[in-house]
């Protein structure tokens, strides 16, 4: 089975908002620390809700689950270099980067993944399928300011992205180096 690797994106339910989210990232590519060069394409399209995505599929890489160390550098490097260009990306509602993320959730869905405490803390869903979950400000409000969320720009937080695990991926000098970089330029100086 071929897996595709993207940032999905959900602007609302407006166009206008996802043509100029899916501008942002037309033309990007980036050159891996691996040596090869991973250009993205993008797609627009609405969900069963009539609400816009905009999916950022990155090229020239893994199609498998990244199971071996190199696929997994090179996704979690694209994954970091994703969120650092999502930083600078008109608004959005909610976005993931991960494999096989398309539509993850719909607008209506998001809901169904906190948990509500006695003492009336919240939490969402914390399954490391939804780490790196940018939320814009009103969508952590809506979802009840979940103390799993850090700040990511101004008006967004999210769930840090930790790249994907792999048993020997912190053994590599090279890629533990770029991994703290990447991290110090994306991660909020908590």
């Amino acid at each position: 089975m071929a897996y595709d690797y993207s940032l999905s994106t959900e602007c609302g339910a407006d166009r206008g908002p996802a043509d100029a989210f899916a501008k942002h990232f037309e033309g990007l590519a980036f050159e891996l620390m691996t040596g090869k060069t991973s250009a993205c394409s993008v797609d627009v399209h609405t969900d069963d809700e009539t609400n816009w995505w905009v999916d950022v599929f990155p090229h020239n890489i893994t199609r498998s689950n990244g199971s071996n160390l190199t696929d997994a550098i090179e996704v979690s490097e694209l994954g970091y270099r994703l969120y650092k260009q999502l930083q600078s990306a008109p608004p959005f509602r909610f976005s993931l980067f991960g494999c096989e993320v398309t539509e993850f959730r719909l607008h209506g869905q998001l809901a169904d993944d906190i948990a509500v405490y006695r003492d009336g803390r919240t939490e969402f869903n914390n399954s490391p399928a939804f780490e790196g979950l940018v939320l814009s400000q009103g969508m952590w409000e809506w979802l009840g300011k979940s103390i799993a969320f850090f700040p990511f720009v101004d008006g967004y937080r999210w769930r840090l992205y930790q790249g994907k695990g792999h048993s020997v991926i912190l053994d590599n000098t090279d890629y533990g180096r770029l991994l703290r970089k990447l991290q110090a330029e994306v991660y909020p100086k908590l």
